[in-house]
């Protein structure tokens, strides 16, 4: 019978699913979207829609460069 005690292979598991999950929410924070959209990457096949949206969409990032980029070439007032 389980006795409750965590032994080395769970700590482990649960270690690396913690640093999983940080690399995620930095991932999305550089991208320039919520580090809270890691909730949406731990839930299974709902994940696999959330990467490929993430991969293909067009990133806060990316649009503020574009913005940036068009307008400097305008001057300044």
């Amino acid at each position: 019978m389980y006795g409750g005690k965590i032994g080395l292979p769970e700590l482990a598991v649960v270690l690396f699913v913690l640093f999983l999950i940080s690399l995620w929410g930095q991932i999305f924070h550089k991208a320039g979207y919520s580090r809270w959209l890691v909730l949406l990457v731990a839930i299974p096949l709902v994940n696999v829609f959330v990467i490929i949206w993430f991969a293909f969409s067009k990133w806060p990032v990316e649009i503020e460069l574009e913005r940036l980029r068009s307008n400097a070439g305008s001057p300044t007032r």
